[in-house]
């Protein structure tokens, strides 16, 4: 069986981090965030984001994710095509 998820990871651009209704504290830390969310995306097959505007968040994904991957016991046709894009994500 095939696990899917899709996610709006709200990791935002720097221009919109000082937006007022959104708090001061909601955009900080866009990497940590970034690194917490590819760990938890790492046991899903195939997971479809959204809302991935904030470029050095962004890069921090396929690591994370690269590493879950890695620790997989044989690769499946899914995680090439996550492998793909993490290739695409990094730019």
């Amino acid at each position: 069986m095939l696990s899917i998820i899709t996610y709006n990871i709200y990791l935002l651009p720097i221009s919109a981090r000082g937006i007022p209704f959104m708090g001061d504290k909601f955009a900080v830390a866009q990497e940590d965030r970034a690194t917490l969310i590819a760990s938890f995306l790492g046991l899903f097959d195939l997971a479809i984001l959204s809302e991935v505007y904030d470029n050095d968040a962004r890069r921090v994904l396929p690591e994370g994710l690269r590493a879950k991957m890695i620790s997989q016991p044989a690769a499946t046709r899914a995680q090439k095509c996550a492998a793909d894009i993490c290739t695409w994500l990094k730019g």
